[in-house]
């Protein structure tokens, strides 16, 4: 039983290939999906830098002034670099009102952080370890987002901006930059 189920525009297992059980439309762009990968057994959906999958027709992941959760499990790969897991920014530039969600930021560290257009709201300051799953979390609620690594919170900033955006994508920016590497499972969107 989950009592927000109505408020999730978006949930895909990743259980051999791309099905959003909340019924949205997802383009895939080389993104693999092994056997039985998942966090809890099944599939997952394996990013390597040239993959992403994008919703530009679904108008329930536009979040406004609302609310929101974006969450999967995680199991990251080495990067050097920042690697983008969600962004709903149309460029990345000023102006911009979309989010972006990296769970690797530049070294030294890796540590997560949540930016909207060219601004850090909150950065982490613990370390994502690689090639382990660990539950990942960016929510906002009354104006304060949170970002929570294996269901602890890590990071907290002020963040009322309404959240227009572009297209959801999910392993790179929207700009095709940035890629995410390693798998990701029971992405959730609310």
């Amino acid at each position: 039983f989950d009592p927000y189920w109505d408020q999730v525009v978006a949930y895909l297992r990743f259980d051999g290939g791309v099905t959003d059980l909340k019924g949205g439309v997802w383009d895939n762009l080389g993104v693999l999906f092994p056997e039985e990968s998942g966090v809890f057994g099944g599939g997952s959906a394996y990013f390597g830098g040239a993959a992403d999958l994008t919703s530009s027709a679904n108008p329930n992941l536009q979040m406004g002034t609302q609310d929101y959760t974006y969450e999967c499990f995680i199991k990251s790969n080495a990067v050097s670099s920042y690697a983008c897991l969600f962004d709903s920014r149309i460029s990345g530039g000023a102006g911009d009102t979309g989010i972006a969600v990296y769970p690797t930021g530049a070294s030294p560290g890796n540590v997560p952080s949540v930016w909207t257009n060219t601004v850090m709201i909150m950065s982490g300051s613990q370390t994502i370890m690689f090639s382990e799953w660990i539950h990942y979390a960016v929510t906002r609620a009354s104006g304060v987002s949170r970002l929570f690594l294996g269901g602890a919170l890590v990071a907290s900033g002020s963040d009322s901006r309404d959240l227009t955006g572009g297209a959801l994508r999910i392993g790179r920016s929207n700009v095709r930059q940035q890629p995410y590497y390693g798998y990701a499972d029971l992405v959730r969107v609310t």
